[in-house]
């Protein structure tokens, strides 16, 4: 079963995935794997741990798709294999230019200039995410004409030479394409139950992944942002991201549903009330009951500031870091 869980706010749609993977937990069944995007691991480690406590450590654990990658490869093999970090990469990508120089002419000049290295990996990471090959990049070279059928052609060479200079000290990128290629012939997600939270998108390797997954785990959940009545565009790239699951299940037999959860239900009374003083007016003295919720009057905007900034050092200095805490600003002279 897919599920498919919508909600306009992040925190609410986490907080109900953490639940019912806490549920499962609690009941004795193992195997539930928390999936989310790299930088956010570590934070939802701990929350699940303190929300969840011994269970949560013998029945489940956090994973982004490069661990996902590790835990895959040593149960499967390749878990010994040595992947390249940013130095390693430059100077791969320096020695596959130096390889190619000859057959180079738009390029020959800069490549190997490290500002030119670098945009190369960022566009070979970028390509690869994609399933863009240097076969079809080098196909698509030849339906075009000029400078840019030119730069097509000698990036597919670049990228040529550089998976053969990688293939023994892999490429980061080259490990999600490997758990690719596993996940089509194992059954790793076949006896587990996954929770996908934190993500409004995927790349098209990333949603591969997802979809081998789709076809052998017990149950899938996977949370995704959305407003019913919406005005801008802000959830569109979530709506197709929803539409090419929903495409998926439906050529592949999977049964399917999309779940919407009520927000006024489920979001903290504090986020609920701010959302209303944003709108409207609010009776006098209900900010100052709200726990989590402060209200500052200040004579003009530089007071404003002030008291922002004081409060996010004071927040700072509690033990919450930057990447937690975001300012929002409604009037555009602040």
């Amino acid at each position: 079963m897919v599920t498919i869980l919508r909600g306009p706010d992040h925190k609410v749609n986490t907080r109900e995935l953490l639940s019912r993977l806490l549920r499962r937990t609690a009941a004795g069944e193992a195997g539930q794997i928390l999936l989310v995007p790299e930088q956010y691991s570590f934070d939802m480690e701990r929350t699940l741990c303190r929300m969840g406590g011994e269970s949560v450590s013998r029945y489940a654990e956090v994973l982004s798709f490069t661990r996902l990658a590790d835990r895959v490869e040593r149960q499967y093999g390749g878990g010994a294999r040595t992947w390249l970090d940013p130095g390693g990469r430059l100077l791969a990508a320096a020695q596959a230019a130096d390889q190619v120089q000859s057959r180079l002419k738009r390029y020959a000049a800069v490549c190997q200039k490290p500002e030119f290295l670098e945009m190369f990996l960022n566009l070979t990471e970028e390509m690869g995410s994609y399933g863009v090959t240097p076969a079809r990049l080098m196909e698509s070279a030849r339906q075009q004409t000029g400078r840019f059928a030119q730069k097509l052609e000698e990036l597919s060479l670049l990228m040529e030479s550089y998976g053969a200079v990688t293939a023994r000290a892999g490429d980061p990128i080259a490990r999600l394409q490997h758990l690719l290629r596993i996940l089509e012939q194992e059954d790793y997600a076949e006896s587990k139950t996954f929770y996908v939270c934190g993500f409004q998108d995927f790349t098209a390797l990333e949603r591969e992944i997802l979809e081998q997954v789709f076809l052998s785990a017990r149950d899938v959940t996977v949370a995704l942002p959305w407003e019913p009545d919406r005005t801008s565009d802000a959830f569109a790239s979530s709506d197709e991201t929803a539409a090419q699951i929903r495409r998926f299940c439906d050529r592949n037999n999977l049964p399917v549903r999309t779940e919407t959860l009520d927000f006024d239900r489920l979001a903290p009374e504090d986020l609920l009330l701010a959302q209303t003083m944003v709108s409207r007016p609010v009776a006098d003295g209900s900010a100052e009951k709200a726990e989590h919720l402060l209200c500052v009057k200040a004579d003009d905007p530089d007071g404003l500031c002030r008291a922002a900034a004081s409060r996010i050092w004071q927040l700072v200095r509690s033990g919450a870091r930057f990447r937690q805490i975001a300012v929002a600003c409604a009037d555009g002279d602040l």
